[in-house]
């Protein structure tokens, strides 16, 4: 048996966002940011808060088809972005921005229960393909 792994979307450490706590904010923050990208029509099929336990931080990670750069890294979409800082309200989630075929969109995806339960829900110790995920709430997937 190989040992757990635990998952990060990107290694960036300006996209911190808040403690340990998931507060209500920031879940309302999220929901804000979410309608604006709908309302700007920017798809955003996979919407999600992250917990990172060996940062003690919770990061929100939006996966969108096309936001890869030329290098293959991921990377925040500008369109994205400037969504995030007009739609946040107090709490401003600057959203990691993963494209659609990220790994860690593939594997939260994988470990999703089929039809629309794994929406506006809390997740705990999702484990997928020997990867455990500590601790997410989930707007999309």
């Amino acid at each position: 048996m190989q040992p757990k792994r635990e998952a990060d979307p990107a290694n960036d450490p300006t996209a911190l966002v808040a403690a340990d706590v998931l507060s209500a904010a920031m879940v309302g923050a999220g929901r804000r940011l979410l309608h604006r990208l709908d309302q700007l029509g920017l798809p955003a099929p996979v919407a999600l808060w992250v917990f990172f336990p060996g940062r003690r931080t919770w990061r929100m990670v939006i996966a969108a088809p096309g936001v890869r750069r030329s290098n293959g890294e991921a990377s925040s979409a500008p369109d994205i972005e400037r969504a995030a800082h007009g739609a946040a309200g107090a709490v401003d989630p600057r959203p990691i921005v993963l494209d659609l075929d990220h790994p860690f969109v593939a594997l939260v995806r994988r470990g999703a229960p089929p039809g629309s339960r794994f929406r506006e829900r809390r997740v705990h110790d999702l484990m997928v393909d020997g990867v455990r995920i500590p601790d997410l709430y989930v707007y999309r997937v």
